[in-house]
């Protein structure tokens, strides 16, 4: 899974917490939505650049790139994290 813009968070937010509820260990859960957790608060750091690359066209588009980029490995980490707990139960 992987985000264009912020706006398209809530529904990945959705399947990530759908995939970590299938998890058996609550230690695994409750460390999941941790980092579904700092996910978020990296999506409303990238909700303040796009809308400062709207407003301007100076280097702000770079930043919002930069800041996808490392949301969106983040996503792909807690993906392969949880598959490889799901394969272990």
């Amino acid at each position: 899974m992987e985000i264009k813009s912020s706006l398209e968070w809530y529904q990945v937010e959705h399947a990530l917490h759908n995939r970590i509820l299938l998890f058996k260990k609550h230690e695994h859960r409750s460390d999941a939505f941790r980092l579904v957790h700092n996910i978020s608060n990296m999506i409303t750091k990238l909700s303040k650049l796009e809308l400062e690359a709207r407003r301007s066209a100076n280097q702000s588009l770079r930043r919002v790139n930069e800041q996808l980029a490392l949301i969106n490995a983040e996503i792909n980490s807690i993906e392969q994290w949880a598959t490889l707990l799901l394969l272990s139960n």
